[in-house]
């Protein structure tokens, strides 16, 4: 990681960084068979010792940047937040059809010299938007 920030700062460079991680979890909430390839115990183990959220926390404790009161409150708001943000959602309306293409390209959605550009050279004219105004509501949605 070191030297890819290095190489950012020094070279203007990308790196490609490879993160693995583990899914406390099934693949999707139709994964039915989650609890069949991983035991509780495996996953308690990676939650108590491997967890990268668990692992920045504590290290920033120990570090004296951050302290557990205040951790905690930074959880707590975040908690708040996102549980926010799902009553939000679940109780806003569907989108219009002719919405499903705004917030995409940010380009388009802000009127810049890239969205008129040329289509060689413009992400929007590369992948443009699909004609969804003649596209069947499905049922789901009606």
């Amino acid at each position: 990681m070191h030297g890819a920030i290095e190489r950012a700062h020094n070279e203007s460079r990308p790196s490609v960084v490879e993160i693995d991680t583990y899914r406390y979890y099934g693949h999707s909430v139709a994964d039915a068979k989650a609890k069949e390839y991983r035991t509780e115990e495996e996953i308690e183990r990676y939650k108590q010792n491997h967890d990268p959220i668990r692992i920045w926390r504590t290290w920033l404790i120990e570090e004296g940047v951050l302290d557990d009161e205040t951790a905690d409150a930074m959880d707590k708001e975040a908690r708040k937040e996102a549980e926010a943000s799902a009553k939000f959602a679940e109780e806003s309306p569907f989108p219009e059809v002719e919405d499903i293409t705004k917030g995409v390209y940010w380009e388009v959605d802000n009127e810049t010299e890239a969205a008129r550009r040329e289509p060689t050279s413009s992400t929007s004219a590369r992948h443009p938007p699909p004609n969804l105004a003649a596209a069947p509501i499905p049922a789901s949605f009606a």
